[in-house]
């Protein structure tokens, strides 16, 4: 799965995400979290994730973000 560009999860009822989830997918550039229970993002959630160019968050019930949680996406 190292080599994965796109990850869809939307409609998951995800509630939160562990920092680590990404960790391993260095080559993703689209990821798409839509529609999900999402209130909070790990501070270094997209560590690893310098390719990513696409990022959908849309529909879920983030209060605040960080704004270094970006810090690696370029």
């Amino acid at each position: 799965m190292m080599n994965l560009q796109e990850l869809y999860l939307d409609f998951n009822k995800i509630e939160s995400i562990p920092s680590s989830v990404f960790m391993h997918l260095s080559d993703l550039r689209v990821l798409s979290l839509a529609h999900n229970r999402i209130s909070k993002l790990a501070p270094r959630l997209f560590l690893k994730l310098s390719k990513l160019k696409s990022l959908d968050l849309s529909y879920n019930d983030i209060v605040e973000i960080n704004p270094e949680i970006f810090k690696d996406i370029q």
